[in-house]
């Protein structure tokens, strides 16, 4: 009874550490003049020959990935890893 309970608590903590690890990091709308273009690997079918146009704005993109790659610099550093991950977080939401 007593594992059982355990468990049961275990796994209700664990749920709610989840849920509030999901939430949305963008803070407000994306500025589209403070927009840079990232350098990196272009997937070969993204081609001007294979747009097909606007997409609706309502579409939901669920199979996006970004991957992103720590800046130049001392690899043993242990602030150069979240310097790298604020100037992405900058870029991302442009705010």
């Amino acid at each position: 009874m007593i594992i059982t309970l355990s468990r049961t608590v275990s796994l209700m903590l664990l749920a709610a550490a989840a849920l509030v690890a999901a939430q949305d990091r963008i803070a407000g709308p994306v500025d589209a003049s403070r927009t840079v273009i990232l350098k990196g690997n272009i997937h070969p079918r993204a081609q001007v020959r294979n747009d097909q146009g606007r997409l609706d704005p309502a579409t939901a993109i669920s199979y996006a990935t970004l991957h992103f790659q720590p800046a130049a610099g001392p690899r043993g550093s242990p602030g150069s890893w979240r310097t790298s991950r604020s100037q992405a977080r900058r870029i991302i939401t442009a705010g």
